[in-house]
């Protein structure tokens, strides 16, 4: 009698281990996916990793001689973490930070000027090895300051962010708990 109520209560912990997966993986995806197709307005609260897929900030560019020693290069890969600014007032120049365009990704450049015209605030952005300004944003389409920078780390995020990993990941999962369940409950 034991027996069964163990094999019972392992069953009930698979399911909820399962289940407790499937969940939070749809909600991870469901996030992203809101969170890209917003315009990446949506951070988990107001934090964002990002994972860098240029080399615009791994290098200087010479042109760039405001860019000091003690100011860190970005690589390819490195996962940077962003806060959301307050307010255009707590953009400082040469702060970097990301910012959107329109297109999958989000651009991770150096803030090199910030201006108001006609009522907008706008931010002028540069990556570190460019040697021309990119094309001023306003404030709006600014998407956080980066407060962390993790290096290498987006080679397994990229590659864990794939969908076919996400579809292998989930369809593994799917499968080795239903044959669990069909298992224990024979």
């Amino acid at each position: 009698m034991g027996d069964k109520k163990n094999k019972k209560t392992l069953n009930i912990v698979l399911d909820v281990i399962f289940f407790g997966i499937i969940g939070v993986m749809i909600f991870a995806f469901t996030w992203n996916l809101i969170d890209i197709k917003s315009g990446y307005k949506y951070p988990f609260f107001g934090v964002r990793q990002s994972v860098i897929v240029s080399e615009s900030m791994a290098s200087i560019n010479e042109s760039n001689d405001y860019i000091t020693s003690e100011m860190k290069q970005i690589q390819k890969y490195d996962v940077v973490t962003t806060k959301r600014y307050q307010s255009f007032d707590d953009i400082e120049i040469y702060d970097i930070a990301t910012y959107y365009t329109g297109s999958k990704n989000l651009i991770c450049h150096r803030v090199v000027n910030k201006y108001e015209s006609e009522g907008k605030q706008y931010v002028v952005f540069r990556g570190d090895a460019n040697n021309i300004d990119d094309e001023p944003v306003t404030y709006e389409l600014i998407r956080g300051k980066v407060v962390n920078v993790v290096p290498k780390v987006g080679h397994v995020v990229a590659f864990v962010q794939s969908p076919y990993v996400f579809i292998a990941i989930f369809g593994t999962l799917f499968f080795v708990f239903l044959g669990a369940f069909i298992i224990n409950y024979k």
